[in-house]
Formats: C-alpha cells, structure tokens, sequence
C-alpha cells in the first residue's frame, strides 16, 4: 500500500458468522490489505462469533445490527459519516444495500459484490418481493458492481436494471495451494470407508431434502455426511429415518478443516436450488473429487462446461463433471450411480482437479486490485482535515 497516500477502504459484510460468501470475503480482506493504495477496514453489522480470520493488523469496526435492514443503514451512514471512508466495498444483499444509501449520503463511491443469483436465491420466500425492490431500487446506484459469476451478471443485468458498463464478473479467488496442504491433515471427523460428501448451511435453498431422497433411491454403497448447521437439521434427521437412510446419513455440523474431509470423500455432491458461484464445488475439484451437482443459477454449468447454456433436463455427463436439473432426485440418484462407476469416478476424478487449475487466486486478486483502486482513483478529493 502506498502509505503516502492515506486513503481508506471500508470492507463491509453483515458477519463472519460462516458460509461460503464470508469466506471469499475474509479471504480479500487478507490478501488486498496492504496491496491497495488504500487501508483496508473491516466493517460488521452483526456482532456473531466469527469463523473466518483476517489479519490482527486489520482495523476493526463492528456494529449491532442484529440483522435488522433499517439499522444496517442507519449505524452504517452513521459510521461512514463520522469516519469517511474513500471507499465502501460490501457483500451480500443487506450489506450492499446499506453500503449504496450509506455512499450516497456521504458522497462516497461504493463497489458491491453480489454472490448469489438473486431471482433464484430470494424465490417465492416471506419478504422475497421486498428484498428485490430493493436490490432493484439501489443496485444501480452503486460505482460499481462485481457479479460472482456471468449468470449472476445476466440476472443483475435483465431483471434489476443494473448497467452493463458498471458490471464486472470476477470469480471468487480459490486458494489452491492453502487448499491442498490443507486437505492433507488429518480429518476433524471420523468419516465412513465411502463418503458421499454435501457442504452448506441446512436452509431451504440447498436443497438437503433433495439429496437425502437421491441416496436412498440411488442404490450406492456408503454413507452421505453434509458438512454445515442450519434450522432445517431436525427436519433432515427426520426424513433421513423416515427414507430408511438414518443410519446412514450424518449431520456433524460445522468443521473447521472441510478439505480433509473433501479429500477423503468418495465424491462430493450438492442439490442447491440456487447458487452464485458455488465455493465448495471449485474447492472439492481443487483436491480431485469427482462431482455431482444441480444445474441452478448459476455457477455450475459455467463451472463444469466451461460456459452458461441452456438448462439440462436429464442426468448430463458434462466435461468436468455430472450436472443434474434442480428438484429431480430420480437424476441426482443417477448421478450418484455414474460415479460409483470406478471407471467414471476416476476420470470424472482427473477432470475435476484438471479444471480446478483455471481458476487461480492471483487472477482473481488482481481483478479485484485494478477495478477497486482505479475506483478509488475516481473518488472526490477531500479536505485534508477530515
């Protein structure tokens, strides 16, 4: 960081509470500290325990939200106004919202990343209208806006009025290397001889339900373990037995190291409904497991072809992987029977670590280095006393 300069960058995220998204963030907020011609400040909403590190060095300003959208933006244009930032850089939809009105009061841009498809992700949900009117009301007013994936990008662009000259796709920075060391520690669970390994909170979105009815239907030998906490863990305990599968489906909760268990699982699988770009996909590629996963918005399909088309209606062998469509657990316990294939398995094995190679931390980092300083350069310049 250029020290001379004495700009200020306010990362700002609801919590590092857990999930793919904070992830991605504390990892930026690791690796971008001390290389923008910023300092960069990490900004929570919500006081939670924290899962995710970032650097002591960091400076810290945390807020008591408690997941409240009117006090997000109230407390967050208090701060920005008392502190003035030279930039705010958000994730996730309360946060972007609350960082657009806090930029704009405060004459300050504002780069927001969204990480999910947002007609998907929101759906028919309580609330699901009043969150897309909003996405819909300040997206556009942001500086800039940083899409996780071309499908994410087109949804912003169609349904939310989002400009095209304002919109970037950048992955999400994968740690290949930190990956691959880390997997090969030991495991932080016991793990059965064959695991077919889900991750995620247990929420509506990823589909959990789903997954749990492709395995008892899929006929396969081993056990399924979902790695992730969440309010519908009662609900799958239940339709576990109820499936004749409970003694054969494991909810361990949250771990700290997945990618020892990544690395031992026979093969990772996901029923997501809705994804932005999927992490734990890319990550469980990275150490060479072969994948099975739905075709939803989106991620998947530019993930394991190699770029955005039309939907799949059946099981599909596509080059990187297998893709499934999205509700249909008959396909996804098809799926699962392609890949206890050893022959399939293997090759799906290579193409998986293959791919995982394009996608590469420095890339990404520099993409998020040259779009965030060059707003930065473009900000007002501000007294020298304030």
């Amino acid at each position: 960081m250029n020290g001379a300069v004495g700009k200020r960058a306010f990362f700002v995220i609801n919590s590092l509470e857990g999930g793919g998204a904070e992830r991605v963030f504390a990892t930026l907020v690791g690796e971008l500290s001390g290389r923008l011609s910023a300092r960069v400040e990490l900004v929570l909403l919500d006081r939670f325990p924290e899962k995710y590190a970032v650097p002591t060095e960091v400076p810290r300003h945390r807020l008591d939200c408690r997941r409240s959208f009117g006090t997000s933006i109230a407390q967050l244009a208090g701060l920005v106004r008392r502190e003035q930032p030279d930039l705010l850089f958000s994730f996730l939809t309360r946060s972007n919202c609350a960082a657009v009105i806090a930029g704009r009061l405060a004459g300050i841009p504002t780069v927001i990343s969204e990480r999910v498809h947002t007609t998907s992700h929101f759906g028919r949900v309580a609330g699901a209208a009043a969150n897309k009117l909003a996405v819909r009301l300040l997206y556009p007013r942001a500086s800039r806006i940083v899409a996780a994936s071309h499908g994410v990008a087109q949804d912003l662009l169609l349904n939310y009025g989002a400009s095209a000259g304002r919109l970037s796709v950048i992955y999400n920075p994968i740690l290949r290397e930190a990956i691959l060391s880390r997997a090969h520690e030991p495991s932080p669970i016991p793990l059965p001889p064959v695991t077919w390994l889900a991750i995620g909170r247990l929420r509506p979105n990823k589909n959990f339900p789903m997954l749990i009815e492709a395995f008892a239907r899929a006929g396969v030998a081993g056990d399924l373990v979902i790695l992730g906490e969440g309010p519908e863990r009662e609900m799958l305990v239940r339709l576990a037995a109820e499936q004749g599968v409970g003694d054969r489906v494991h909810l361990p909760g949250h771990v700290d190291n997945p990618y020892a268990c990544l690395k031992r699982a026979y093969a990772y699988v996901s029923a997501s409904n809705a994804e932005g770009f999927p992490n734990a996909l890319v990550e469980a590629m990275v150490v060479g497991v072969p994948v099975a996963v739905t075709d939803c918005d989106s991620g998947p399909a530019e993930i394991l072809r190699g770029a955005t088309t039309s939907k799949v209606v059946a099981m599909t062998e596509a080059e990187h992987g297998v893709l499934v469509p999205t509700r249909d657990s008959s396909a996804m316990a098809e799926a699962m029977r392609v890949l206890a294939d050893p022959a399939r398995r293997a090759h799906y094995a290579e193409r998986a670590a293959s791919r995982a190679e394009d996608f590469d931390l420095s890339r990404t980092l520099d993409q998020y280095a040259a779009l965030l300083d060059a707003t930065l350069g473009s900000a007002r310049v501000r007294p020298s006393g304030r």
